[in-house]
């Protein structure tokens, strides 16, 4: 029974781990630019992927894309005073999004990650579903080594 107690530990432990590689940006604005850094909760840089800035006061403005550094950095331009949304979108879903005034030495806000989960619905993540099905998937070599032998 410990056995078993200890295999859920290490499951459970396991699938902390797998959701904790998150993507995480800062972000600056110096004048009429805004500059940052993506990389991801391991410490690893997140160079090659693409952060989305978009102008939340001019609506009709298209989105501008630029692509990270090999240290993970960038650098776009901007209007003073304006309030602008970074997006970066990295591989297996991980996602960031933060909200920033341009001008002055302003620092780039985390958006509430529960307001732009709500569209899911009842779904819990990936993660959780699979650590259930391998924890479930034990009990019938729990029970059938509970059973006494048959004569």
């Amino acid at each position: 029974m410990h056995r078993v107690f200890w295999i859920m530990i290490l499951v459970l432990q396991a699938a902390t781990t797998a959701h904790a590689h998150g993507l995480l940006m800062s972000a600056r604005s110096e004048g009429a630019q805004i500059h940052g850094a993506l990389y991801f909760t391991n410490g690893d840089l997140a160079a090659g992927e693409t952060v989305i800035l978009t102008n939340q006061d001019l609506t009709a403005e298209l989105p501008v894309t630029v692509v990270t550094d090999e240290r993970g950095e960038f650098r776009l331009d901007a209007v003073t005073g304006h309030r602008y949304q970074l997006a970066a979108y990295g591989d297996e879903g991980h996602n960031v999004v933060m909200e920033i005034v341009a001008g002055g030495n302003a620092k780039a806000r985390l958006i509430d990650a529960e307001l732009e989960q709500s569209d899911q619905g009842w779904l819990p993540p990936a993660w959780t579903v699979l650590g259930g099905i391998l924890i479930l998937s034990m009990i019938p070599a729990v029970l059938r080594r509970r059973k006494p032998p048959a004569s």
